[in-house]
């Protein structure tokens, strides 16, 4: 399922740069067509919007073949809400107040 995603999007990129290229043709050929301008100015919008739907559609087809636990988190190994029990990192000493706040200097390194 995955692979035939990627293969999709491939496809649609490729789609939209042609799309684009036809359209910078149109505005630099000789005459101006307007009215093929002005179908060629929607398309890549409408390949973006199709490659929209069909990601959303790919999701929600996970979303089915998931249980609601493993639903949940993105990987059953991590914590939800992501890292804990990590540390924080912590600014040296020098650079902190008692309180943990940044210290101000002020003119040439003055506290």
């Amino acid at each position: 399922m995955r692979a035939e995603g990627r293969k999709a999007a491939i496809r649609g990129r490729a789609d939209r740069v042609i799309a684009r290229e036809e359209l910078r043709e149109l505005l630099t050929a000789p005459s101006l067509d307007e009215k093929a301008v002005a179908a060629k100015v929607q398309q890549p919008s409408a390949l973006q919007a199709a490659a929209l739907q069909a990601r959303t559609d790919r999701l929600i087809a996970l979303r089915r073949v998931l249980t609601p636990p493993s639903s949940s988190s993105g990987c059953p190994r991590s914590p939800p809400g992501g890292r804990e029990g990590t540390g924080a990192r912590t600014l040296p000493e020098a650079l902190t107040g008692p309180e943990g706040e940044l210290r101000q200097s002020g003119p040439a390194g003055e506290p």
